[in-house]
């Protein structure tokens, strides 16, 4: 399954991205996000992000998190990161549902966008059916650093 930030944001610590470093990065293309946006994949990418496949339904839409929804990284050894706070996305309206998410994605824009980490869940897939109403609880959602763990 894959997880992890993508290969043009390998290289840049957890803790910056996420709001829990203050040093100013060297390129300002990574700068972190005030907001980060999860979406859900039903097809997981590439470690260059292409393949991803992010649920399309009229009553779907990404979640929006902020630093203080994520732990801090700290000096563990355990190279991912987890939510810190419950994740929920409303009662699926849309006929057949949203299908099987395998992974969520992490963008910088509420749509559209770059696609810039995946994390994963720590279930594995979950069905989002009509009529059902998902919660995501601290500590289900890890994201990896490097790619692929």
């Amino acid at each position: 399954m894959a997880q992890g930030f993508l290969d043009q944001y390998v290289h840049h610590l957890l803790d910056y991205i996420f709001g829990g470093e203050t040093t100013t990065p060297t390129q300002g293309a990574y700068l972190s996000p005030v907001t980060w946006y999860l979406g859900l994949l039903t097809q997981a990418p590439t470690s260059n992000g292409t393949g991803a496949i992010e649920v399309s339904a009229p009553d779907y839409g990404r979640i929006a998190r902020v630093a203080s929804d994520w732990e801090v990284a700290g000096t563990t050894q355990t190279r991912y990161i987890t939510n810190t706070t419950t994740v929920n996305w409303p009662e699926v309206v849309t006929s057949g549902g949203w299908g099987i998410i395998v992974n969520l994605g992490l963008f910088a824009t509420e749509s559209s966008g770059t696609l810039r980490a995946v994390a994963s869940l720590v279930g594995g897939t979950v069905a989002f059916g009509e009529g059902s109403r998902r919660e995501i609880q601290p500590g289900e959602l890890r994201i990896y650093l490097p790619f692929g763990n």
